[in-house]
This record gives C-alpha cells, sequence and structure tokens, in this order.
C-alpha cells in the first residue's frame, strides 16, 4: 500500500498543478480543499494529504484520471510546445464562448431567485473597485479567507479578468449586472442562511459556489464551472459588493 501510495504522490507531483488545479481536483473528488491543504503546503504536502484522503474513501483509482483530464483542460499536458501554443486560441475563443454562455444562464437564474426587496435594492450606481494591494488587504484582513482560497482569489481574479475580456470581444456583456446580482444573491441568501457569527469566510465562500452551480443548466456543470464560478465571485469581491462584514 505505502508504494502504491508513493507512486501516486509522484505521479501527482510530476503533473505541476497549480494552486487553482490542486482545489478544483480535491473538490473534483468529493474533498473540501481547506479541509486538507494547509497554509504553506509544497505540492509534495498537497499530494500527500491527498492521496491519503482518497485512500481512506475508496476513491484512489479514479483520482489519476480525474487530474489528468483537469490537467489537459486547462492546457498543461500537451504533446509538444509547438502543438500547445498552435491551439491556445482555439481553447481560449471556446473557453471565453462557454463562459459567455454561463453568465448568461446564470444571470437569468438569479433574476428569477430574486425576491422584491432584492429588486428595489439593486440600483445603477457606479461600480467601486478596488486597487490590488486592497483587495489582498480584504482578503485577509477584512473577510479572513484561509492563505489557500486567498491563493484562489488572486488566480481566480487574474483568470477571469483575460477571459471576461475575450468574451466581451466575442459579444458577451452584462458583466456588471451580474456582479450586482451576485451581491443580491450573497446579500439576500448568503449571509441569511450563513450569519458570519456562525460562517466564515471560506464556509460562505463555499455554499455561494455550491449552490451558484446548482443554478446552472445540466450541460453547463461540468469541471470548468466551478473554476468560472470562482472567478466570478472574487470579480464581485474585488468590486467590495461581497465578503464586506
Amino acid at each position: 500500500m505505502l508504494e502504491d501510495k508513493g507512486k501516486l504522490c509522484d505521479d501527482l507531483i510530476n503533473l505541476s498543478l497549480s494552486v487553482a488545479q490542486w482545489n478544483r481536483l480535491a473538490l473534483e473528488m468529493k474533498i473540501n480543499p481547506s479541509n486538507i491543504f494547509g497554509a504553506n503546503f509544497t505540492n509534495l504536502d498537497k499530494a500527500q494529504a491527498l492521496v491519503d484522503r482518497v485512500w481512506q474513501l475508496g476513491t484512489h483509482e479514479e483520482l489519476m484520471s480525474c487530474a489528468i483530464k483537469i490537467c489537459k483542460e486547462y492546457g498543461a499536458v500537451s504533446n509538444s510546445v509547438s502543438l500547445h501554443k498552435s491551439k491556445i486560441s482555439k481553447l481560449d475563443n471556446r473557453i471565453a464562448i462557454k463562459l459567455g454562455e454561463l453568465y448568461e444562464e446564470l444571470l437569468s437564474k438569479l433574476k428569477q431567485e430574486e425576491t422584491k426587496e432584492t429588486v428595489l435594492e439593486d440600483s445603477d450606481e457606479e461600480i467601486e473597485e478596488t486597487d490590488y494591494t486592497e483587495f489582498k488587504e480584504k482578503l485577509t484582513k477584512k473577510a479572513k479567507f484561509s492563505p489557500s482560497n486567498y491563493n484562489v482569489a488572486i488566480e481566480s481574479k487574474n483568470e477571469n479578468t483575460v477571459l471576461k475580456r475575450k468574451a466581451k470581444i466575442l459579444g458577451y456583456s452584462k458583466y456588471e449586472e451580474i456582479n450586482k446580482k451576485i451581491r443580491n444573491y450573497y446579500n439576500m441568501t448568503i449571509l441569511v442562511n450563513y450569519p458570519p457569527d456562525k460562517f466564515n469566510a471560506d464556509q460562505r465562500l463555499s455554499y455561494l459556489v455550491t449552490e451558484l452551480y446548482e443554478f446552472l443548466p445540466d450541460y453547463l456543470q461540468d469541471d470548468e464551472a466551478i473554476d468560472y464560478l470562482y472567478g466570478l465571485i472574487f470579480d464581485t469581491t474585488f468590486r467590495c459588493f461581497i465578503f464586506n462584514e
């Protein structure tokens, strides 16, 4: 067993997963990343923690196939550097189109979920953006996210900015509107059901991701959707709409 675990750890480490990929892999294996990954974990630490947990759950045989699938979707696994580069433009377009569809479907569902109070609250105020220094301080000092979710926030926000710009070029818009709808849902549902005095920011984030994911139609509920939702949530956080408690 120890030899098998060691090989599985080595195979995971060789994939050179990013922070977001490690977290997504844990989620795909039905594990909360914050429950197994420590603040200063190296890739070796993460591999060992994840392998130990999936072994306990009896799902270890599915781990590598899931990890490789995630890497392929991120473009981390390719036959050659030139082949990888030739596919980037088409891959970006496909991801941007799918992101735009997800935005529109989610926006439609959030509008349906709104109560009379949230509709009245939804105004045309200018969206206030912070800078990255203030954003980082908000994540750690105000919202008090764990270090692992702090890293996810920074990476997700950066990735979402690039994809959102690409999606806009392809004709998708209304991003400011969806930021406000996520704020309304967070204020009227998440904060009510999971108040900050009983649920910390990491827990509220987990519930928000899960509930937004469940709003999506079946054809959009796949491995990429969670990453897009993290990007949306932290883009909304960057605009000072949520996690202000």
